[in-house]
């Protein structure tokens, strides 16, 4: 029972904070601005009203109706003297004879993959039984085969580890130009 009338006032606290902070909240709220009233002020801001939300969506419409129609069509200015010659120098775009066309096949590799697909089936009618004792047998050698061991290698001759240092010593050392010898 304590344990509810605890809840119960930890819960009124909460909701009397949330009220204090939602209050300071509206009154720190800077103030609102007037709605648009002349034609330079209303395409800044959105629309306020009902019926300003409907003009714009008549305006909208009717813009879109003039494109389909196809009366909203632009026109390019015309282009500068170095937008020209690059027009100029583009090559022109070689089109194939209507013949050529008509002649040429379209690739089908169906055949190929109806003969890798019957190629798959027959592997796996083949592989597909039981393995007997000897397969067991046979494969065991072959893992084993390969966990012989390999020679070691020999240590490096004093000849090799002079090798070996002295393309290090080019290789950390100070460039060529650099060097006093």
């Amino acid at each position: 029972m304590e344990g509810i009338v605890l809840l119960l006032f930890f819960f009124v606290m909460m909701s009397v904070v949330r009220g204090l902070a939602n209050q300071q909240k509206k009154g720190t709220r800077p103030a609102r601005r007037p709605p648009p009233r002349g034609p330079s002020e209303a395409g800044s801001e959105q629309p306020t009203s009902i019926r300003d939300l409907l003009d714009e969506f008549r305006r909208s419409m009717e813009e879109a109706e003039r494109k389909a129609r196809g009366e909203d069509v632009r026109v390019l200015p015309p282009p500068t003297p170095v937008e020209a010659i690059q027009l100029e120098r583009r090559p022109a775009v070689k089109r194939l004879p209507a013949k050529a066309k008509a002649s040429s096949q379209p690739m089908d590799f169906d055949d190929q993959a109806e003969a890798v697909i019957q190629e798959r089936r027959r592997w796996a009618e083949e592989h597909n039984k039981a393995l007997t004792e000897a397969d067991h047998e046979a494969f065991d050698a072959r893992i084993r085969k390969g966990q012989q061991k390999k020679p070691v290698a020999q240590a490096p001759t004093r000849a090799h580890e002079l090798r070996q240092m002295i393309i290090w010593r080019e290789v950390l050392g100070p460039p060529v130009a650099l060097r006093d010898d």
